[in-house]
């Protein structure tokens, strides 16, 4: 195992960078980016970074996938031939 992997496990692993993560991830549900009160030196701070970044990324991908939802979805009703009638009754 390299010494920069087991570095950065230590640090994941401690109580104030998982402090700091549950912080960021509430921040992030609240969407609020300016709220981290942790200092820089502190791994609290770090957490909550990588925490709000995580929440970001989640979100960029959701953002993504509707997006290509969405062209599938238009793209499909472009190419159908036939136009469905919204004021058409059947018969009972």
């Amino acid at each position: 195992m390299s010494r920069a992997k087991s570095f950065s496990e230590r640090i994941y692993a401690t109580p104030g960078y998982r402090e700091g993560y549950d912080a960021g991830c509430k921040a992030a549900h609240l969407r609020r980016p300016d709220a981290n009160p942790y200092l820089p030196q502190d791994l609290h701070y770090l957490g909550w970074i990588d925490a709000f970044y995580d929440a970001w990324s989640a979100r960029r991908v959701e953002i993504s996938r509707a997006s290509e939802h969405r062209e599938d979805s238009e793209s499909k009703t472009f190419s159908d031939p036939v136009v469905h009638s919204a004021g058409r009754i059947a018969n009972p």
